[in-house]
């Protein structure tokens, strides 16, 4: 449930993400993407974009699924089926992106999660996860590309190797247990085991092909975690992906980011509010 509600908030994030035209060094009056003004800036309504494609795809989904499945069309036909759809779905999403507020997409996309999940797998699950693959497959090789050509072209890496100082401390937590979920699908947690054990063994026709599946997106997901990183902090720039992940104030205090522990730390004194259940009050523990 844990894990559930983290991936819900997450989703619902993305849904709704803007940025900044200068951040993607595109000009005010540009007519790309749509935008909204916010604090006097105006911000790409990139969440829009891929709001309107999960629309789409879901509302595809069952004819995706019924060719696949029902009319036995072949895998690399439909294949290329899917790719149309992901890739027709983006479009309209810069044409007309949908904009709700977070919490009404935390709404909506658990009442899709339980309907996919009462209704027959290749009706909505499988084929809704088939077409957006699309977009994993060619995401992945475009930053692969990227990352190879930037590296021929000079581009270096200027993030330290070791970020773990008592400042990093203060402002994100201990490393530990956070470490193991920061790529949750590519690393130690095990989240795809125990989130995909509810569905996977529904699209196996072998329990042989178990390990073959499994281990190998494992190692696909890992591939792209290491990719996303590099992007990231080639990209980026150190200083600019620490701002965002990591904001402070003028006075130097640690606002809320991405990454920010929900631990607040004070020299001298570090102490976190926690709710203890069994007497239904609130303490503070000192550490």
């Amino acid at each position: 449930m844990l894990v559930t509600a983290a991936f819900l908030q997450l989703a619902a994030v993305a849904l709704t993400s803007t940025y900044s035209l200068e951040g993607l060094h595109l000009p005010p009056d540009q007519a790309f993407v749509k935008t909204e003004v916010i604090d006097g800036q105006n911000y790409a309504k990139l969440g829009g974009i891929a709001s309107t494609s999960v629309v789409v795809i879901t509302l595809f989904a069952p004819l995706v699924g019924f060719l696949l499945y029902r009319k036995g069309l072949s895998v690399r036909a439909m294949g290329l089926v899917a790719m149309a759809i992901a890739l027709v779905t983006v479009l309209i999403g810069f044409e007309i992106p949908v904009t709700l507020d977070p919490k009404t997409w935390m709404i909506i996309l658990s009442l899709y999660m339980v309907v996919a999940v009462w209704v027959p797998v290749w009706v909505v699950l499988q084929p809704r996860d088939f077409v957006n693959v699309h977009f994993l497959y060619i995401g992945l090789a475009g930053m692969m590309v990227g990352i190879v050509g930037s590296g021929l072209h000079g581009i270096s890496i200027e993030a330290p190797a070791f970020n773990i100082t008592g400042e990093t401390v203060r402002g994100l937590g201990f490393m530990w247990p956070f470490l193991f979920v920061t790529i949750a699908c590519g690393a130690c947690s095990g989240a795809h085991c125990l989130i995909a054990s509810g569905t996977t063994f529904k699209q196996l026709l072998s329990e042989k092909d178990a390990l073959f599946v499994g281990y190998g997106a494992m190692i696909f997901e890992a591939v792209l975690g290491i990719c996303v990183t590099l992007v990231i902090i080639s990209g980026l720039g150190f200083a600019e992906y620490r701002s965002i992940v990591w904001p402070q104030d003028p006075e130097g205090n640690f606002l809320a980011g991405n990454a920010r522990s929900p631990l607040r730390w004070e020299s001298g004194h570090r102490c976190s509010t926690v709710w203890d259940s069994r007497r239904s009050t609130e303490r503070s523990l000192e550490f």
